[in-house]
């Protein structure tokens, strides 16, 4: 498996009933650390990879809206639980009142 663990079988022999894990606590915590390590290096890389799109991509427009989000890094990969016109729903809008009060006016 790796240079730090070597070659691990947690399985049991043929016929055998396997009833408590074939290697202590300390293995099984270095085995898990172990299989971190590679998957947390590809994580970051693949985020360090999406953070340069969007910088590009803030680059070229200044501002990014959901679409070039979409464009850029693509599909979330779950459903929307709202879409952004629902969220954005009795809000006002550009006919709403937005003067200060008068207590407030200079």
């Amino acid at each position: 498996m790796s240079e730090k663990l070597g070659q691990v079988s947690d399985l049991p022999r043929p016929g055998e009933v396997l009833v408590e894990k074939p290697f202590s606590e300390a293995t099984a915590q270095l085995i898990d650390e172990e299989v971190r390590r590679p998957i947390g290096s590809v994580h970051a890389r693949t985020l360090d990879e999406q953070v340069d799109k969007v910088g590009r991509g803030l680059l070229e427009k200044e501002v990014l809206e959901w679409a070039d989000m979409v464009e850029l890094l693509g599909p979330r990969p779950f459903a929307e639980k709202i879409t952004y016109e629902e969220l954005g729903e009795g809000t006002g809008g550009l006919e709403e009142d937005t003067a200060l009060p008068e207590c407030l006016q200079g």
